[in-house]
């Protein structure tokens, strides 16, 4: 039965009281970054307090055991340098402890063959040995994961000195306890297990090429089957999908050390295989673990018939894609780019190279650079300019240089497979160096300045889509090229900031509203320049403006303007000094990316760089609500909101009938509520079809009004709660719906973060 909640609160809720020890702040991530190097038996996990992906050890390229630590955050890498780690080691596990918040690692082998079993634990910074009473006997290529449900780690198999065993262990986090069950699977190592979101407790597959499917439940183990099934192998990986509610298997090698290059899902009752339109190298040995905060399946390392491999792949439930490019558009400056957030990739064209003026067209996928080939494409060119927009799912691109003393005047748009040029007439005329940026309010792209045979320019033109329209303002900023120009959705306004014109370096900002130009003003300001990008980040709801070159040369600041003043951040380290340079706000990874330029020594980059916070927030809808008099009940932010500290972020809660009343709340688990495990059906409490998702930690009480009922939270700028995940449900009263007269709302997961 279910245990009873605390009743509401009548306060605000106490979140502060669950601070930790982190620092809001923003930083940049170049593609550049390291990583770890080849090897093979690198176990990884999912720390899921502070969403990362923790991997150590595994064997070198030469045959060394390895004792480094690393992290993957869903873009980089970063390495460790703890005090004190576990020895080196391979063939060993990891699995995220609950009860202490912490990823734990168990046995693994030596360098001189010793099977080891002691217990270490890794909490963000340090390792530290966990003693124990009793423990498993040492082993390596044994079985070691978490079942959620009942947030124990459990171990199985192994092989101790050449002889695989079939023991079932637990750790209940605090002790091991050796397990009695009346059925157990033959002795293997090798071999691999995960959580069964579906079927409940873990399922194992294979090892020692074997291709048989057992179950745990807690006490007894049972053999499952299914009319498909994997192969036999070894050294396979298995993960959970938590999104999908899947368990993932992948590759793996045959009795010839041949790899498999397959992807399995179980769903709790059957196997079935996965068909990908990319498919990564085959491999074994391999590390892989689900990312429980980007909601993907990530793969790391392994050996190819005893090639030591380095790439990261990341599975997304439907394709696979490498998360570390390894093709680069050739350096250049004064390139364009534009974000497509439909598909989530971004577009390059052209730019200088130093020695010729280009037409290719590239994409960035959100991890690596991939070269378009399609079957039209504008003439060559730099310093043209270039928007999305997004009412029609279009880049536009407009103008530019040949560099052979051609100015274009053309319209070209990218539908995301072809170039079309569009017949305009009239247009803007011969410009380069000109600001272009799509108002999304008004559905059209702006254009403003650049240079022009007759001169500098401060002409505002509009393209709907069809047709290109002068605009004739009562005021207008003054004649420029080279500025930085976005549109800030929040405010539905265009901004504008800076350039270079007969007078010099201009360091003025200016917002367009769709009639007129209103100069603002701001103490501080960025330093005057030109050559500068500027972009919105739709996240933070503020504009972000980097580099560019003024009176003290090549300029690598980065400011950011909330509509009303102008900040100058620091995040480092950062990329040197740059003009010339493309940026966009890549909406789907919530960052600005930031590609090639001019640097200091006049020569042009091939860099990649993306720019946000170290920790952003996000909200994560999980579940299904259940149908009531006035339809599914939801709960989700209102316009986007998101909860970052010193901020309010509004929900709602629609699905209500007429002016009832709700009970949302705020929690601390999505796996356990009082003693229960979640999701806990709710059909013997009257409330058929309806699942209690998130933990009923913190209770409010809210009217509704038209069916719709408001909720604001107000999360304190408190920078130890950076991070910080709290999940959310809401009862709705509906006396009609059901026995017990209520319904419950979707859940969702709040991930506080900084701006």
């Amino acid at each position: 039965m279910m245990r009873r909640p605390p009743p509401p609160f009548s306060t605000a809720f106490a979140i502060a009281a669950l601070a930790t020890a982190l620092t809001a702040q923003v930083d940049w991530i170049s593609t550049q970054s390291p990583s770890p190097a080849a090897r093979q038996s690198p176990p990884m996990a999912c720390d899921f307090s502070r969403q990362r992906l923790v991997l150590f050890g595994g064997r070198s390229s030469v045959g060394q055991a390895l004792q480094d630590t690393w992290e993957w955050n869903g873009l980089r890498w970063t390495q460790f340098s703890p005090a004190q780690a576990p020895s080196p080691r391979e063939g060993h596990a990891l699995a995220f402890d609950f009860a202490h918040n912490a990823v734990l690692l168990f046995g693994g082998e030596d360098a001189f063959g010793t099977g080891l079993a002691d217990l270490w634990q890794w909490d963000g910074v340090n390792w530290s040995l966990v003693p124990t009473a009793t423990a498993p006997p040492g082993r390596h290529s044994h079985a070691f994961a978490v079942d959620l449900s009942r947030g124990r780690i459990v171990l199985f198999g192994g092989d101790a000195a050449g002889i695989d065993l079939d023991d079932t262990w637990e750790w209940d986090g605090a002790q091991w306890l050796a397990m009695s069950p009346t059925t157990r699977p033959p002795a293997r190592s090798q071999h691999a297990m995960t959580y069964d979101p579906v079927g409940g407790g873990m399922v194992m597959f294979g090892g020692q090429l074997q291709n048989d499917t057992w179950t745990w439940n807690g006490v007894d183990w049972q053999q499952r089957t299914s009319t498909a099934m994997p192969a036999g192998r070894t050294w396979h990986a298995m993960t959970t999908d938590l999104s999908r509610n899947r368990a993932v298997l992948f590759s793996g090698a045959d009795n010839g050390w041949i790899a498999f290059t397959d992807t399995w899902e179980w769903d709790g009752a059957a196997w079935s295989q996965v068909t990908t339109s990319t498919i990564p190298p085959g491999r074994y040995g391999h590390a892989m673990a689900y990312d429980n905060g980007r909601q993907e399946t990530v793969v790391f390392g392994g050996s190819s018939f005893f090639q030591l491999l380095a790439d990261t792949w990341a599975y997304d439930g439907t394709d696979w894609a490498p998360a570390a490019g390894v093709t680069t558009p050739a350096a250049r400056s004064a390139t364009q780019m534009a974000h497509d957030p439909g598909t989530g990739r971004t577009i390059l064209f052209g730019g200088d190279d130093g020695a010729s003026v280009l037409r290719d067209t590239w994409e960035w996928t959100g991890s690596a650079w991939t070269p378009r080939q399609p079957a039209t494409s504008p003439p060559a060119r730099w310093y043209s300019a270039m928007a999305f927009d997004r009412g029609r799912g279009r880049a536009v691109m407009f103008g530019g240089n040949s560099g052979v003393g051609q100015w274009w005047s053309d319209t070209w748009e990218w539908n995301g497979v072809d170039w079309q040029q569009r017949p305009a007439t009239p247009n803007p005329g011969q410009r380069y160096a000109h600001a272009m940026s799509w108002d999304g309010s008004r559905g059209v792209t702006v254009l403003f300045g650049g240079h022009t045979a007759p001169g500098i320019s401060n002409a505002t033109w509009e393209w709907n889509g069809t047709s290109w329209s002068q605009r004739t303002p009562a005021t207008v900023p003054p004649a420029r090229f080279g500025c930085g120009m976005c549109y800030d959705e929040a405010r539905a306004e265009t901004v504008l900031f800076g350039g270079l014109n007969n007078t010099g370096y201009l360091g003025d900002t200016w917002t367009w509203d769709g009639t007129d130009w209103t100069q603002r003003a701001g103490t501080p300001s960025p330093s005057a320049r030109y050559e500068t990008t500027l972009v919105y980040d739709r996240l933070r709801q503020r504009s972000v403006l980097m580099h560019g070159w003024g009176s003290q040369g090549q300029l690598a600041d980065v400011w950011e303007w909330d509509g009303t003043v102008w900040s100058q951040r620091s995040a480092s380290p950062g990329p040197t000094g740059r003009s010339q340079h493309a940026a966009v706000f890549d909406t789907v990874r919530g960052r600005t990316l930031v590609y090639g330029g001019l640097l200091a020594n006049n020569s042009a980059t091939s860099e990649t760089w993306s720019y946000g916070p170290t920790d952003p927030a996000t909200w994560t809808a999980f579940g299904a609500g259940c149908s009531g008099s006035a339809g599914t009940p939801a709960l989700a932010p209102v316009g986007g909101q998101l909860p970052w500290l010193g901020s309010n972020c509004a929900l709602a809660i629609t699905g209500v009938p007429g002016n009832g009343f709700v009970l949302p709340w705020l929690g601390f688990s999505r796996t356990n509520a009082f003693g229960n495990p979640l999701p806990l059906a709710l059909a013997t409490q009257g409330m058929p079809g309806c699942f209690l998702r998130a933990s009923p930690d913190a209770v409010f009480f809210v009217a509704s009004s038209g069916g719709t009922a408001g909720w604001n939270l107000v999360f304190p700028s408190a920078p130890g709660l950076l991070g910080l995940a709290i999940f959310a449900q809401a009862l709705v009263l509906d006396p009609a719906a059901n026995a017990l007269g209520a319904t419950l709302t979707n859940a969702g997961e709040f991930r506080l973060g900084g701006r």
